[in-house]
């Protein structure tokens, strides 16, 4: 990428800066382009010790101050409602899994969820429209989504980025704050598109994903998290958990998948209304839920430390497959 097309990419994400401040920062990142090639570098190279387009205009964006943008992200009516359903779902499967275990009190997972709640609520700025976003393989260390335009996919890539996609431009928005990478649906999007996020071939293990969606499948083909959580509704949900601590999953109107197999050590708490579960690599599983009750399975095969499963489903089946 040379000069020109840096600039020109850079001015297009800080559409939310007022003319003034977005020309300021434009000038900057020329100024700075302008002293790597005095110094030798060529222009290409020069463009390359900026950073990705995206790095920079996230960057930008989030220590920009109200004055400095041109208007503040407005949620309307349909986006409150898709944020406090989402938010009340989040609660009710944390609740579900909580009393599950019967340890409401100690748990800190309910104090988790509303601190993710609030940090979204937050992200009034610094959202970045559309286009094909990637991020260098150390900026991001968690993932939060909020869709519901199709399906998600959470997929391994070759390349040395975090790369996001979807079929159309216009259907979703970004930012990159503190480590986290938020995705969501354009409020009022009314069309299909599926979102594809592809994790770097040599990525380090993440923090935690985290995906609330509906109308569409969601497949975690990734094992690079050590905290996955994901609510959908109407579409099946497909997880790798590989090596991951914590799988909290709570679906209605499809199926939930996990790929395991009988090396894996693992406990699961689980309830299944209007379905079934099985258990791919073992015979004598008996599902003990019946009609949405709670249950326990354990098959921690004596280890002390293993894979935490909560999955609570209506309208569908749980299927522990057999990797």
């Amino acid at each position: 990428m040379n000069k020109r097309q840096f600039l020109a990419s850079l001015e297009k994400k800080l559409s939310k800066l007022n003319n003034e401040e977005r020309r300021r920062q434009l000038d900057y990142y020329e100024e700075m382009i302008n002293d790597r090639i005095d110094e030798g570098l060529s222009e290409e190279a020069a463009v390359e010790r900026m950073g990705t387009v995206q790095g920079v205009a996230a960057k930008i964006l989030s220590e920009a101050t109200p004055e400095q943008m041109a208007k503040k992200k407005k949620i309307g009516v349909l986006g409150w409602i898709g944020i406090a359903l989402g938010a009340i779902i989040l609660i009710v499967a944390a609740l579900f899994i909580l009393f599950m275990v019967d340890r409401v009190e100690e748990s800190g997972i309910v104090d988790e969820i509303e601190d993710k709640i609030e940090q979204r609520l937050e992200l009034n700025d610094g959202w970045i429209s559309g286009g094909d976003a990637s991020f260098g393989a150390n900026e991001v260390s968690a993932i939060d989504i909020v869709w519901s335009c199709g399906d998600v996919g959470i997929l391994e890539s070759e390349g040395r980025e975090f790369a996001v996609k979807s079929g159309k431009d216009d259907a979703f928005e970004y930012q990159l704050k503190d480590g986290t990478l938020y995705i969501e649906t354009v409020e009022n999007y009314a069309g299909k598109s599926d979102l594809k996020v592809y994790l770097p071939e040599d990525v380090i293990q993440l923090q935690s994903l985290n995906i609330v969606t509906s109308g569409g499948k969601v497949l975690v083909d990734e094992e690079n998290f050590r905290e996955i959580s994901v609510v959908s509704s109407g579409g099946d949900v497909r997880v790798n958990p590989d090596d991951a601590e914590r799988i909290s999953v709570t679906a209605s109107g499809g199926d939930v998948f996990v790929e395991l197999d009988e090396d894996d050590a693992f406990v699961m708490n689980y309830a299944v209304e209007g379905g079934d579960i099985s258990v791919g690599f073992d015979r004598s599983f008996v599902n003990e839920s019946g009609n949405g009750s709670f249950a326990h399975y354990d098959h921690s095969l004596g280890r002390a430390n293993c894979l935490n499963l909560n999955i609570s489903v209506a309208g569908g089946d749980i299927k522990l497959l057999d990797d």
